[in-house]
């Protein structure tokens, strides 16, 4: 399944929208954000003038010049794919010298065209993109958060160089004061100045915790700002894969479109969940919505014995078992955020913290890592790796 990739079209007849429009739909595109329109080069250049191009970009329309002025407003790493009617060898060679990626020969089917996108990006020497891994807690007082954080910070440790933690609740993001951070730039910079993100812009705000872990906090107050839009969202976290080779994204927990984007882009979604009738009601709903599997962690067992609900109330009810169950354990994670610290960074020996660990070697993919340590690696070395 090709994921995380944001594809824009542009068609100019009506066969090639209805193939377009198929394509958009297929099974294989679930993960990716994709647009079909109306229109040629000219509605591309009049669409991105001032805003960020996609990862793909499909136009039906074989005008040269069109591309030269496309060019102006395209971004570097764009792959522009033309469809056209031409089947000439001296015309293909002709878009190929302007920088076009690929050209797809009307009439279009689709399941060549999705196999011709995959292989838009099947370069060897390519670099190679992390792991993103999102944790949404279906109620207040869940622990995603909390889980996030020390899940980044164990996988980082695994992987022997720095896992990304996002923290994305801008109004309410603990990161800062669970960290012991102080932030000079954050998402909120991110997503305001969309225009300027690249790689660069995004690792000079990031800041490290401890060797293996850095952060891209949130501010976590209440100043207005503009809305968080779904293109920058994904362009930030398509940096951030580029980064390094697990991002943790910790998610506010709010139902908007760039949250439900985010989610379905996510290699995994780990769902924190209190074992109450709310927490059920929440992640029922969630799993019908994204349609899509998840990794369910129960948190704060035996809070309430009496009232709360079983494990097995949840596996019969959602079809999904636990990854993790963990008991309510106020002084560990309470004397770890005190101190500016991970649970996780403070006390490794602890059994809670034995439980999530195997969660995250699961989640990391280093399950049958070797344990030897490496050398710290930053984050752009392992982009050049």
């Amino acid at each position: 399944m090709l994921q995380n990739l944001t594809i824009d079209a542009f068609a100019l007849t009506p066969d090639v929208l209805a193939a377009l429009d198929l394509f958009a739909a297929h099974r294989r595109l679930a993960r990716c954000k994709v647009a079909v329109r109306k229109g040629g080069i000219d509605a591309a250049i009049a669409h991105y003038a001032g805003s960020v191009t996609p990862a793909v970009l499909i136009l039906e329309d074989e005008a040269l010049d069109g591309l030269d002025r496309l060019a102006e407003v395209c971004d570097p790493g764009t792959r522009v794919v033309v469809v056209g009617g031409v089947n000439d060898i001296h015309h293909y060679r002709a878009l190929m010298a302007k920088g076009v990626a690929d050209y797809w020969l009307r009439p279009l089917e689709t399941d060549p065209i999705i196999e011709a996108t995959d292989r838009l990006f099947a370069d060897p020497t390519a670099a190679p993109k992390g792991k993103v891994v999102s944790f949404w807690g279906v109620r207040g007082g869940a622990g995603s958060s909390c889980l996030a954080q020390n899940m980044a910070w164990l996988m980082g440790e695994h992987g022997h160089e720095p896992a990304l933690y996002i923290d994305c609740d801008l109004s309410f993001g603990s990161s800062q004061v669970a960290l012991g951070l102080d932030a000079r730039q954050t998402l909120a910079d991110m997503v305001a100045h969309a225009e300027r993100l690249d790689p660069v812009f995004v690792e000079r705000s990031l800041i490290a915790h401890g060797t293996n872990l850095k952060v891209l906090a949130s501010p976590g107050d209440l100043r207005p700002r503009p809305p968080v839009t779904i293109e920058a969202m994904h362009l930030l976290i398509d940096i951030a894969r580029r980064l390094a080779p697990v991002v943790v994204v910790d998610m506010p927990r709010v139902w908007t479109d760039w949250t439900e984007q985010v989610l379905r882009l996510s290699s995994e979604v780990v769902v924190t969940a209190w074992p109450d009738f709310s927490s059920l009601k929440n992640a029922k709903a969630l799993i019908e919505t994204l349609d899509a599997p998840l990794k369910l962690v129960l948190n704060g067992l035996d809070f309430h014995k009496r009232t709360q609900l079983s494990i097995k109330d949840f596996e019969d009810t959602l079809g999904v078992k636990p990854v993790l169950s963990l008991p309510f354990d106020p002084a560990l994670f309470g004397e770890a955020a005190n101190a500016g610290q991970i649970a996780a960074q403070m006390s490794p020996s602890h059994k809670v913290v034995k439980q999530m660990d195997g969660l995250a070697l699961s989640l990391s993919g280093k399950a049958n890592h070797a344990t030897e340590r490496k050398s710290p690696l930053s984050l752009l070395s392992w982009r050049k790796a």
